[in-house]
């Protein structure tokens, strides 16, 4: 009779936890809908549809904006290949690019709320964590505002969430060669970096995380590394001219060896891993956090938890309890390093772009998720009640009410390029425009774009013998006014 009760009792709580998962899901399928906007961020959304294009028609990252069109992407950062990756299988489905790509966001942003759940579940041991991760997940701000628009935030953070969810499913375990969860934990931190490319940063804490916790770190490095190397080699042997790609390197080889120049002053670090303790890492980790924050004054960072405050709250709360407890020490050298690594490389790109931070939220979903189930713990129901409506409300007005509204509209560029695209009877010509990827996507004519200096084209450029429109709108104005004020004078 006892052992039915305990096997019903616990039959109930699972029951219960699956029911809290539902309705969290239920919560976050709605805000995620609600948030779904029409605007294209210039040019963040369009080149993930252009490089999906250039996978289709050339069979590569690299490809040309039509026939006589410009070289596209010429930014190297703009070749990331996996959320076009996923565009084009969506797009097996549904025919319109757009709205595929808008399909894997908000496929991609309910399942975060799952694969957190789980993943904190696994590192805790406890449920309870699990669902209050998933919660946050549900209801963060900036994770629901930017996965309904078409950038690679939403797809970025799911990879990041299942590379963790392995990661600590076997981080303990004895590792054999070619151990199949190794190996995926390396395929999909792979397919990640392919997402963003920053997320190769993580690559040292994580080094450091199994050195420190691994009962076989060689073994488990080196399946990770063949995962790793599996994906992204066949991502770049098929998507990637070697050459081009190798020039572009070699052309800014000061600026990414600033970006990686981290590597080569922390490796010592990684060889002496053993003799260094787990307390003293987490001070000096604590205190660059501590000089970021109080001497850089990130703006950006701090208009992300103004939106998001509910998970800055018991991120705070979390924080608190980890640096009390000794088992959490080495996660929470993993999750402060590499959130730091990446906070630090959002901040140099652009200081006041809070939707950048929005890739740091698989890590602290950790401590704020461990923070919250201690929140709920305390009782504090009308307090917690009172958060949480608040974070519900703040994420389901979203920013489509912001600027009177512009946020909800079709953004100028696609307007302009869709007006053309009436008047355009053929493709025997090229456009000549200031920003080439909407107008090229929305009217499939060979488009170049001009420069800020004369002769105002790229030296690239071959319109011999061509029929050239001219297309001069609000971005000539804005981004080139020397060529705004030739073409008014002219």
């Amino acid at each position: 009779m006892l052992k039915l009760v305990v096997i019903n009792s616990r039959l109930f709580k699972e029951n219960i936890y699956t029911l809290l998962l539902l309705i969290i899901l239920c919560v976050g399928i709605f805000l995620r809908f609600c948030n779904i906007l029409p605007s294209k961020l210039y040019p963040d959304s369009y080149q993930n549809i252009v490089v999906a294009r250039n996978i289709v028609n050339y069979h590569s990252v690299l490809g040309f904006l039509g026939k006589n069109g410009l070289s596209y992407p010429y930014v190297y950062f703009w070749t990331r290949p996996g959320f076009p990756l996923l565009i084009n299988i969506a797009k097996i489905f549904v025919n319109d690019e757009f709205f595929a790509a808008q399909v894997v966001s908000f496929v991609a942003g309910i399942l975060i709320i799952i694969v957190t759940y789980f993943a904190l579940s696994k590192l805790f041991s406890n449920k309870n964590v699990g669902i209050a991760g998933a919660a946050l997940a549900a209801l963060s701000f900036n994770l629901t505002v930017w996965g309904g628009f078409i950038l690679t935030e939403a797809s970025g953070v799911l990879f990041l969430s299942l590379f963790l969810f392995l990661l600590f499913r076997g981080l303990i375990k004895k590792s054999q060669f070619l151990d199949i969860n190794d190996l995926l934990i390396g395929a999909f931190f792979g397919f990640a970096i392919l997402i963003r490319y920053e997320y190769l940063l993580i690559a040292l804490p994580l080094v450091i995380l199994i050195f420190q916790k691994s009962e076989s770190p060689g073994k488990k490095l080196l399946n990770i590394l063949v995962g790793f190397v599996v994906v992204t080699y066949i991502v770049l042997l098929l998507l990637f001219p070697v050459k081009d790609i190798a020039r572009d390197l070699f052309s800014h080889v000061s600026y990414y060896f600033s970006e990686g120049i981290i590597f080569f002053v922390a490796l010592p670090l990684i060889f002496c891993i053993k003799r260094i303790k787990a307390k003293l890492m987490l001070k000096i980790v604590s205190f660059l956090w501590i000089v970021f924050i109080f001497i850089y004054h990130p703006l950006g960072m701090r208009d992300f938890f103004v939106h998001d405050f509910l998970l800055g709250i018991v991120l705070i709360i979390g924080l608190f309890l980890f640096y009390k407890k000794e088992e959490f020490l080495e996660y929470l050298i993993f999750i402060l390093f590499s959130s730091l690594l990446l906070a630090l490389m959002y901040y140099k790109t652009n200081p006041v772009m809070a939707r950048y931070y929005t890739n740091l939220l698989p890590f602290l979903f950790i401590p704020a998720a461990y923070g919250l189930a201690s929140f709920i713990k305390s009782k504090k129901m009308i307090l917690i009640g009172v958060f949480i409506s608040l974070q519900v409300f703040i994420t389901f007005r979203g920013i489509k009410y912001l600027k009177n509204g512009e946020w909800a509209r079709p953004s100028y560029e696609e307007k302009s390029a869709r007006t053309l695209n009436k008047w355009l009877h053929d493709n025997n010509h090229i456009l000549l425009v200031s920003l080439p990827e909407p107008y090229y996507l929305y009217t499939n004519s060979s488009t170049q774009s001009t420069t800020a200096d004369l002769p105002f084209l790229d030296p690239d450029s071959t319109l011999d013998n061509s029929k050239i429109y001219i297309v001069e709108d609000m971005g000539t104005y804005d981004y080139f006014p020397k060529f705004a004020a030739f073409l008014d004078n002219n």
